[in-house]
């Protein structure tokens, strides 16, 4: 029993040893665990840059405690998992230092594992750094530049990058056809990400720029946005030369008539009429009161709606199409101080507008059996002044000589005041002590009829009467064929009924000067029966040739 007793008593000693030994193994976990911990607030890790272009090379360094070469590794956060992305061993100061490619753009969680090893048969513990963010951004660039450049000045242009990059090379290219992109400046960039250079404008035309950076530590090259330069040539500020010649004249009681020759400038583009009232003229375009501006062809003016008896001070400048304006030319009138009292006053113009000068202006009356007659001046107006009171006036306008219009070498079709559009005058009435104003016209371009009379044998016939009526144009003129017998019936009203008829009584024939030949009309027809002939306005109806045959005794 009693070594029964003893034996027992050693069993329950071993039982105590057992956990006394779990115990002790216990604590010494804890103790581990506890410098675990430790070393994970003692590793350190940090990241440069910690923002990174894909590709580029990421620099991770740190410390791992112990004085002992152990292997580190760099790991990045995917998903739930711990990917490795570059290997080390530190120092044997604990230092440690590696470099791994960014990823894709976008934002990951990075840490050192020092993994548990046994180094000269010492276990060394597990050490884990606090994560770091590592942010992967796109690369940008950018060009300012002026969008104009004058050929022959400089401007400064600035080149931005983002991420900054201190020192990364830089350059600004031009395109040039057959060639490409050609670099003109290079540099560095700044701590602000930039670099300058001059552009200097060369030939006038429209250049495209843009911001280009090399590769450099892994990021790719990479090119900005295009932006466009467009050089121009440098303006002209060279004026005209002034007006010469210019007039300026009393026209009435309310107007001025002014008229100049324009100076042969090759960009001669008008002039510019300003007025003051008194003797001084303004001294400048913009000054004074605006009277008109012309176009290059026009050389006379009416300055109207003035007052009655006083002096106006005009300057015309000539100008060019880029608006440099020529020296001021000076003249001063004053309008009329009696008031003259026309019976009849008007303007006559072209069918476009434009005054018409020149044209004889006839105003009678059956009634009374008088006629007055007057001349329209530069700005087109005419007045027939004194004439006795009576209710059928017809005026009528006769522009043989009339210029200043569109088509004044081809002439305007005779005509009389009608304000309803009738061919053969309205008439005027005119009370005693009345003026009749804006009896009016404008006048149609002509059209006109040309041919030759000849006889049997092909020769020409002169003096024969050459006769054209229209009924719808309310139009007749009758001439005598030239020597040669030819014959042109000018100012003609546009209608398609014109009958041309050929009267031979004292027609002659050139060689042998007989005379005598039979009357008729154009194609062979009878007096009265002609074919019918259009006239167009503004041209010439041309081969109304006839051939008359010789009366017979």
């Amino acid at each position: 029993m009693s070594r029964f007793g003893v034996l027992a008593g050693g069993w329950s000693r071993c039982r105590l040893l057992v956990v006394l030994a779990a115990v002790l193994a216990m604590v010494s976990s804890l103790g581990a665990v506890s410098s675990a911990q430790a070393a994970v607030v003692k590793a350190t890790l940090s990241l440069s840059p910690s923002t990174a272009i894909r590709g580029e090379s990421v620099k991770a360094t740190g410390r791992v405690p112990g004085a002992v070469s152990r292997p580190v590794w760099v790991q990045r956060k995917s998903g739930t998992r711990w990917v490795t992305v570059a290997k080390t061993k530190t120092t044997r100061t604990g230092s440690y230092a590696t470099k791994f490619k960014a990823p894709a753009a976008g934002s990951y969680s990075v840490r050192t594992l020092a993994p548990r090893v046994t180094i000269a048969r010492k276990a060394r513990a597990q050490y884990v750094t606090s994560t770091r963010t590592l942010r992967v951004v796109a690369q940008t660039a950018s060009l300012a530049l002026p969008a104009t450049l004058v050929t022959g000045k400089v401007a400064t242009a600035t080149l931005t990058f983002g991420p900054v990059r201190v020192g990364r090379a830089v350059f600004a290219q031009v395109w040039k056809s057959g060639t490409g992109w050609v670099a003109v400046a290079s540099g560095k960039q700044s701590a602000a990400g930039s670099a300058t250079f001059v552009v200097k404008a060369g030939t006038p035309t429209i250049y495209s720029y843009r911001a280009w950076t090399a590769a450099a530590s892994g990021a790719p090259a990479f090119a900005g946005p295009v932006r466009t330069l467009q050089v121009v040539a440098a303006p002209d500020t060279t004026a005209p030369g002034p007006v010469g010649a210019l007039t300026a004249t009393a026209a009435s009681t309310t107007s001025i008539a002014l008229s100049w020759v324009n100076p042969d400038d090759v960009d001669f583009a008008g002039v510019t009429i300003r007025r003051a009232s008194g003797t001084v003229a303004p001294t400048s375009p913009t000054t004074g009161t605006a009277v008109t501006v012309t176009g290059v062809g026009t050389t006379s003016f009416a300055s109207t709606g003035l007052a009655l008896g006083t002096t106006y001070s005009y300057a015309v400048f000539s100008r060019d199409r880029v608006g440099n304006y020529g020296a001021a030319v000076t003249r001063t009138a004053t309008t009329h101080a009696v008031v003259l009292r026309p019976s009849i006053a008007g303007t006559v113009t072209d069918a476009k507008g434009n005054p018409l000068a020149g044209v004889y202006v006839m105003g009678y009356s059956l009634s009374l059996g008088v006629d007055w007659g007057a001349t329209t001046a530069a700005d087109g107006s005419y007045a027939l002044t004194g004439l006795p009171a009576a209710d059928d006036y017809t005026v009528c306008f006769y522009p043989d000589s009339a210029t200043g219009g569109s088509a004044d070498a081809r002439g305007y079709v005779n005509s009389c005041y009608d304000p309803d559009g009738g061919l053969c005058g309205a008439p005027v009435v005119v009370k005693a002590g009345e003026t009749r104003s804006k009896i009016d016209a404008a006048l149609t371009v002509a059209g006109g009829l040309s041919g030759k009379v000849t006889d049997a044998a092909g020769k020409p016939l002169a003096y024969v009467k050459v006769f054209v009526f229209s009924e719808s144009g309310r139009n007749s003129v009758c001439l005598e064929t030239s020597w040669d017998g030819t014959f042109t019936l000018p100012r003609l009203r546009a209608a398609d009924d014109y009958t041309v008829c050929f009267w031979g009584d004292k027609a002659m024939e050139g060689s042998s000067g007989a005379t005598g030949y039979v009357d008729e009309c154009w194609k062979d027809q009878p007096l009265g029966e002609g074919t019918p002939v259009v006239v167009t306005s503004g041209a010439v109806t041309a081969g109304i040739n006839v051939v008359l045959s010789r009366k017979t005794t």
